[in-house]
């Protein structure tokens, strides 16, 4: 899932997971078999693995953190994860 970039789009890899929820905030998997749901599709990004051709799989996992959440447009944290909206 392509996560909305700020500034000058840097390429970057980011592990994360596709969900999205339905009632009660609940995870609903099934939604993500179909392209029917895409537009309530949230990233969970756990970590940074590369920015613009550099491994960041060697740095503290903290700043990892730390970059991706600068690299999301708007994220929300929910359970210590940064949360992006899908790219529309």
């Amino acid at each position: 899932m392509a996560a909305n970039l700020q500034g000058t789009h840097p390429a970057a890899t980011i592990d994360g997971e596709a969900v999205c929820c339905g009632e009660a905030s609940i995870a609903v998997f099934d939604k993500l078999h179909s392209r029917f749901h895409d537009s309530e599709a949230f990233l969970y990004a756990f970590d940074l693995l590369e920015l613009d051709g550099e491994d960041w799989r060697p740095r503290r996992l903290e700043e990892r953190k730390n970059r991706v959440q600068k690299l999301i447009a708007k994220p929300q944290r929910i359970r210590g994860h940064w949360v992006a909206r899908s790219a529309s």
